[in-house]
């Protein structure tokens, strides 16, 4: 029995097998171009990144050592904030921002003037800031067009594999419209900014079951089909608990496109 771990970074993407004892049997990755296409702008295309892991799985799980161990579940870490405007299909309307992307500044100063910076941070656990995804909601289409949906790109690339919408709670919290203390959205944040709160998935525990692979994702990648597929985590919450870190004893720094020292509270 093995288990397939999917990270989906800024700047690349990473596909490994481990067996039971956290041994890893077979591991590929690939870069992700950030584009950059004006000033305060920078994306990347959520379709490319899942084709790139789409093939990644299908070299992992055809390694001798993956064949041998067969994968039994699979799941999720993923970088924060960026997110994928969808159609009613499920389909990308448009390239993924961000966490360095400007442009939910006008956003992120409407909220402050509607509910005032240190209300939402009591809200939501963070600072009131434009580099989280409600704040770019209405900037991903032309003419501030609403998409039928808003994925991040976990949820996106999960869905092709055959999982329902959903979202952690890590995750969530990296939005800026999440409730902490209720465990919803917020119903304030999302008034206040004119976002319908249908766009976004369902908030779920990371290591929640969210669907299986589908014969699709199966003949595509060599998985079995009906594999379990398992929300994931932050990518930074991913590297605390995979360091060793524990909350009031041991924090963790990581080095990636950000870097970043996490302490668990």
């Amino acid at each position: 029995m093995s288990f397939l771990g999917i990270d989906l970074g800024t700047t690349g993407s990473r596909v490994a097998a481990y067996d039971a004892d956290g041994h890893e049997l077979a591991a590929r990755s690939q870069r992700t171009a950030v584009v950059r296409p004006a000033h305060g702008r920078a994306e990347i295309d959520a379709d490319a990144v899942r084709a790139a892991v789409v093939r990644l799985v299908g070299e992992v799980v055809a390694d001798p050592a993956v064949v041998a161990d067969p994968v039994e579940a699979l799941s999720f870490s993923t970088l924060g904030e960026a997110i994928v405007p969808v159609g009613p299909d499920g389909a990308a309307l448009g390239p993924a921002p961000l966490s360095m992307d400007l442009r939910g500044t006008a956003s992120a100063e409407k909220l402050a003037a509607a509910l005032g910076a240190d209300h939402v941070q009591q809200l939501t656990g963070q600072p009131l800031h434009p580099m989280f995804s409600v704040h770019k909601i209405r900037e991903l289409l032309p003419g501030g067009a609403l998409p039928a949906a808003v994925r991040t790109v976990d949820d996106h690339v999960a869905g092709w594999f055959g999982a329902a919408p959903a979202i952690d709670l890590t995750m969530a919290a990296r939005t800026g419209a999440f409730d902490v203390d209720a465990g919803r959205w917020s119903d304030e944040i999302l008034g206040a900014l004119g976002v319908p709160g249908a766009l976004l998935s369902e908030p779920v525990m990371a290591g929640t079951a969210i669907g299986v692979v589908s014969a699709d994702a199966s003949a595509a990648t060599g998985l079995r089909r009906g594999v379990p597929i398992v929300a994931g985590t932050h990518d930074q919450a991913a590297a605390f608990l995979g360091g060793g870190g524990r909350a009031g004893e041991r924090s963790v720094f990581s080095f990636g496109s950000s870097d970043c020292l996490t302490v668990g509270t």
